[in-house]
């Protein structure tokens, strides 16, 4: 996976066609096509895509679902389907009276790439970070990240569904408890990691309408209490944010 603000490699034997000249292009394909029926872990298998799928640049999760085309040739879907997960400062990533502090203390993983959610100066508010992510009608996806009190100890994570509707839990950050529960959750999970970190899941069915199918980080006061004086500089810190199809 890549580090922080980095992309990810390709897999091994993939050819983004839409980065090379046309001529470069047809070349290319005839050069290769005859090695595309050697095994993958040979590192002589090929596969031709005319753009860069969504999520494969720039996503955490490395890990990734491997096929064929009609034509034989191999085939990737990414299985987390958040961009930039994390990179929090990116564009992608929408904030809502927010703001961030970039590789603001060490990750899980012992590199310095998690970065802080922050306040910003709005006075009430709710605080969040969120990014739209493409899913079918009427299954189940869950949202994840790591998470580490700062100065508040709260989290809520929640997600739009496609019909209007939400769901979501609350997550103590000091003692690993669940609080509150909102709407429409199938599910949700506390996992301790080391040095204070945790990771928090949420999963909620899709549904089916005209809405966006959105994952939300919020700061948290309280349990049930996403309401904050901003002040710029409180927050939490985050890292490595995930939405993956079914209960992970």
């Amino acid at each position: 996976a890549g580090r922080h603000g980095e992309p990810t490699a390709h897999p091994p034997g993939v050819v983004v066609m839409s980065a090379l000249r046309p001529a470069l292009r047809k070349a290319l394909r005839s050069a290769l096509r005859p090695m595309t029926g050697y095994p993958t872990d040979e590192g002589y298998a090929w596969s031709f895509l005319d753009s860069i799928p969504a999520g494969w640049d720039f996503n955490r999760d490395s890990e990734r679902q491997a096929g064929t085309d009609a034509d034989g040739l191999i085939t990737f879907t990414p299985s987390n389907l958040l961009l930039w997960s994390e990179s929090f400062d990116d564009g992608v990533w929408t904030k809502i009276r927010s703001g961030f502090a970039a590789n603001a203390t060490t990750a899980p993983d012992g590199t310095l790439t998690a970065d802080k959610l922050k306040l910003d100066a709005t006075a009430p508010g709710n605080h969040r970070i969120e990014q739209y992510a493409p899913t079918a009608d009427g299954a189940e996806y869950t949202l994840s990240v790591w998470v580490k009190a700062a100065e508040f100890s709260w989290v809520y994570l929640e997600i739009q569904q496609k019909d209007g509707g939400s769901g979501g839990k609350y997550f103590n950050l000091l003692t690993g408890e669940l609080g509150t529960s909102k709407s429409s959750l199938t599910s949700a999970r506390i996992t301790p990691d080391n040095d204070g970190w945790y990771r928090v899941e949420v999963t909620v069915n899709s549904k089916a309408g005209a809405s966006a199918y959105v994952g939300r980080v919020y700061i948290a006061e309280a349990d049930n209490d996403i309401v904050i004086n901003g002040d710029s500089t409180s927050g939490i810190y985050i890292w490595g944010a995930q939405i993956n199809p079914g209960l992970t």
